[in-house]
């Protein structure tokens, strides 16, 4: 074969091949960098601005979403952002003008590089998502971090720094970069994904808890890592189906309604809590359905009382109509209590609805939260006899608002005990549905819930249990009503 004769390329034509390939790698590097800057988009609705109030002092940090159910965010952050103040408030990507309060549901204090989580109960913006947690990684240092989070007040930035892992101390990961106070409780991010909670920002370098001692201290704290992507929130037909419920309604007897949402929630007290009655802690779900937002009152009573020609209730007589009005109605028999409800279109709750409303899905202790009661929260601690029930012991049923439970409901501790719809079985938690349970078919003893004000703090909480002879009539206890979201 003969030598091959070399081919000439015109100029023109090289010209076109080099444009081609410029504008080929620059799309290419467009792409490239929209991708990225999605991700961190993607990565900001996952990080949340903390703000605290500790001796008189506001303080400011980060945390990150580990955890979306349908109604509760779960947030992981640094224990000291938190320190004293056990209500801190949440800011979410998106939502920067508004301030969602959090209760905290576990802490290691003390250790400047210890964990907290708090959760934001009810109204959790749709937009926001639960950060992924790394399963598996190795670090040998030199590894590209980032760090997300607020390392100025008192901007709301959610600012992206970047960082190289330098090593680890002990059990903490050790980084460079120019994060700065304000960051402590946010992501360590390796590849889009948490590698660590940032505890500790000094000069130079910063130290982040791992994941692996993350998941531990959440186990503890009944929080799962599983299951926190968008998957986790609730589909959009139930969205839909939700935006289209008022939150609030009037019932027929004149009384303002909330709306409980549909969805789980912890029922009972954690092992070493509570009494026996109260095990085993168990997840329960329950269909949407509108609860009372106030305990029924002596005025609404009467009415029901001269239209039905129904039997006074016990210690009648020390009632003055023109003042106790907008008390709670005490006294009742069950069979009173539940004759109201349905008169008005309504029944008495479940003993799951009633704890549901008292304490939403985030666990919590109290209505108001995990903070111990104080006579500023709660009705309670007066001795059971007076001269005048109604003028010495009841307090009005809009009363103490800084006590409402998670959705707004007033009094579920304090002022009066309440009846429910279920019959009485103290084993009756081994054995529930975890759908709408509505008790046992029988019994002896009614279900009470909630504490009165004659009850001391030890017996005042949201997951306690008490039961009552359904025709015995008692001067502490009142009741409200609910109905279901679909009528």
């Amino acid at each position: 074969m003969e030598g091959a004769q070399a081919v000439k390329v015109p100029m023109h034509v090289k010209a076109s091949v080099v444009l081609l390939i410029g504008l080929l790698l620059f799309h290419l590097l467009v792409i490239a960098t929209s991708s990225h800057a999605q991700s961190i988009e993607e990565l900001k609705k996952g990080v949340v601005k903390i703000t605290a109030k500790a001796n008189g002092m506001t303080k400011v940090g980060t945390g990150f979403i580990v955890r979306l159910e349908q109604d509760a965010a779960y947030i992981v952050t640094a224990s000291h952002v938190i320190e004293g103040d056990p209500q801190p408030k949440v800011v979410f990507r998106g939502k920067e003008s508004k301030s969602f309060p959090a209760q905290v549901k576990g802490k290691k204090g003390g250790d400047p590089r210890g964990l907290a989580v708090l959760v934001v109960s009810g109204d959790v913006p749709q937009s926001v998502e639960a950060l992924q947690a790394s399963s598996d990684f190795e670090i040998n240092g030199g590894e590209e971090v980032t760090v997300i989070g607020f390392p100025r007040m008192p901007a709301v930035s959610w600012a992206v720094t970047p960082g190289v892992v330098t090593g680890q101390e002990g059990e903490y990961l050790v980084f460079s970069g120019a994060a700065a106070e304000g960051n402590s409780g946010g992501p360590l991010l390796l590849n889009g994904k948490v590698i660590g909670v940032v505890t500790e920002v000094l000069a130079q370098y910063g130290y982040a808890v791992p994941i692996p001692i993350l998941r531990l201290a959440l186990r503890g704290w009944g929080v799962s890592l599983e299951g926190t992507s968008k998957e986790a929130r609730r589909s959009p037909e139930s969205s839909k189906a939700k935006e289209s419920m008022p939150r609030e309604i009037t019932g027929k007897d004149g009384a303002p309604m909330v709306l409980i949402p549909d969805g789980n929630f912890w029922m009972g007290s954690s092992d070493g809590d509570g009494d026996e009655d109260e095990h085993p802690r168990h997840q329960i779900y329950l269909d949407a359905f509108y609860m009372d937002k106030f305990e029924a009152t002596v005025s609404r009573y009467a009415k029901f009382m001269r239209s039905t020609k129904r039997w006074k209730p016990r210690i009648w007589d020390q009632v003055d109509s023109r003042k106790h009005g907008n008390l709670p109605v005490v006294g009742m028999k069950w069979d009173d209590a539940d004759a109201y409800c349905r008169w008005t279109g309504k029944r008495l709750p479940t003993e799951a609805e009633w704890e549901k409303g008292a304490r939403g899905t985030d666990g919590r202790t109290y209505p108001w939260g995990n903070a111990q009661p104080t006579t500023e929260l709660a009705n309670f601690g007066k001795d059971l006899f007076g001269s005048n029930i109604y003028d010495e012991r009841l307090a009005s049923v809009d009363s103490y608002e800084a006590g409402v439970s998670p959705y707004g409901l007033y009094h579920m501790d304090g002022n009066v005990s309440e009846w429910v719809s279920d019959w009485y079985d103290e084993t009756y938690y081994q054995k529930s549905p975890t759908r709408n349970p509505k008790g046992p078919p029988s019994g002896h003893y009614r279900v009470v819930r909630g504490s009165s004000y004659h009850n001391e703090p030890v017996h005042v909480g949201t997951a306690s249990r008490r039961k009552n002879i359904p025709t015995n009539g008692i001067e502490h206890t009142g009741f409200r009503c609910a109905q279901d979201a679909a009528k």
